[in-house]
């Protein structure tokens, strides 16, 4: 059951709420090929740049996270070589620029979650730390786009290379105006 929208913003940006486990149930990992167009809502819904988030935000992304932590559990759980799977943002957020760490044969992989409710939104937000890291880490970064309410998501890897040879992915900068007040 989704909580009205209207107690969400008054949550502290530091609290975090319990989750309901069946909604984490039955997510699916589709291609990037089966993305759509979102031209109506190019820049709708997302944040004004300057990393303050509302409580609906900030529940959206925990959903997300829990979604694809649970999912992670369940791939890597009967998996021949175990792997540690780590919810950084568990009890409280960290400010890394990524939110999972998956270790598994010497290797990490640093999974950062971007969710959204509205499903033909695939334009979101990365901080300069989160640019940095993808840019370092290269093929050990991944983000993972969840669209809630469709129980979907899709994996981002090989960002940079991505980036480069305009395969799937392009770089936006936002102008954000300065209030006047």
């Amino acid at each position: 059951m989704r909580p009205p929208i209207e107690n969400w913003r008054r949550t502290p940006a530091s609290a975090f709420i319990e989750l309901e486990d069946e909604q984490f149930d039955n997510i699916e990992l589709i291609h990037m090929s089966s993305i759509t167009p979102s031209s109506s809502v190019l820049f709708q819904g997302l944040s004004d740049g300057t990393g303050e988030c509302d409580g609906l935000d900030l529940y959206t992304g925990r959903i997300g996270e829990q979604m694809v932590y649970k999912y992670l559990l369940n791939e890597y759980r009967n998996h021949s070589n175990p792997a540690t799977i780590k919810w950084l943002n568990q009890v409280r957020e960290s400010h890394l620029p990524y939110d999972i760490l998956l270790q598994q044969n010497g290797k990490t992989l640093y999974i950062e979650v971007k969710s959204t409710r509205t499903y033909n939104q695939h334009i979101f937000p990365l901080s300069i730390n989160q640019i940095e890291t993808f840019l370092q880490q290269r093929e050990n970064y991944f983000i993972y786009r969840v669209y809630i309410d469709e129980k979907k998501f899709i994996i981002l890897d090989n960002i940079r290379w991505r980036l480069i040879q305009k395969q799937q992915l392009a770089c936006l900068l936002r102008i954000i105006p300065i209030s006047s007040e």
